[in-house]
């Protein structure tokens, strides 16, 4: 995988960048809030997860710019392929040309990995940050993964307001159990992929921890 370049416009701090790589390994310096950070932002948002800072999407626009877009040229071991993302209010999306619906459709296409100091909440912090570390990295590899993650988002959504409306529509109790078996089938398929990751990524964290 290897990254040709970079154009940006209206996103964070860049009203306009074109950022070309060469061959090798590239060191990105500058002082402070140059953009740095910005740059690996924006391509991290062509792996299909959100942002790794956790931002929203208005806070990646520019002040006072209604959307952000960005456009990428990359290459596999067999050929060059371009992607691009609108973000705002004319939010459109393409991966060679071909419209998408939505960035998670880049999955698999784009896999990257960030370090970053605030790795250290995956140990500090409780159990969601790990948890979130699991579904970007496994719907890098299993893009199907982030379907059944969004299944998920969306069934737990649906019961959550089910159990808001009960006092208004007691009869619609017996539903829950409904809700309660999706629940249970799509989260053993999640657990069962992470699972696997673990599994694998123990063989390696294990060597390293010896």
């Amino acid at each position: 995988m290897k990254v040709n370049a970079l154009e940006a416009e209206n996103f964070r701090n860049f009203s306009a960048l074109r950022f070309e790589a060469g061959d090798g390994i590239h060191v990105i310096y500058g002082d402070n809030a140059q953009g740095k950070t910005n740059l690996m932002e924006a391509l991290w948002l062509f792996t299909g997860n959100r942002s790794f800072r956790g931002a929203k999407e208005s806070e990646m626009i520019a002040i006072g710019q209604n959307y952000a877009k960005l456009e990428l040229y990359f290459e596999d071991s067999e050929r060059e392929q371009t992607a691009g993302l609108m973000l705002g209010e004319r939010k459109k999306h393409h991966l060679n040309r071909v419209p998408v619906k939505t960035p998670s459709e880049f999955s698999g296409r784009f896999p990257a990995v960030v370090f970053s100091p605030a790795d250290l909440t995956f140990v500090k912090d409780g159990p969601e940050k790990r948890r979130r570390f699991l579904d970007m990295a496994i719907s890098q590899l299993k893009p199907v993964y982030q379907n059944y993650l969004n299944q998920y988002s969306r069934v737990l959504l649906q019961k959550n307001t089910l159990l808001k409306d009960l006092y208004r529509h007691p009869s619609l109790r017996p539903t829950i159990e409904l809700w309660d078996l999706q629940l249970a089938k799509i989260g053993t398929i999640l657990t069962s992929f992470r699972m696997d990751y673990l599994k694998k990524l123990g063989v390696f964290a294990g060597r390293i921890y010896e």
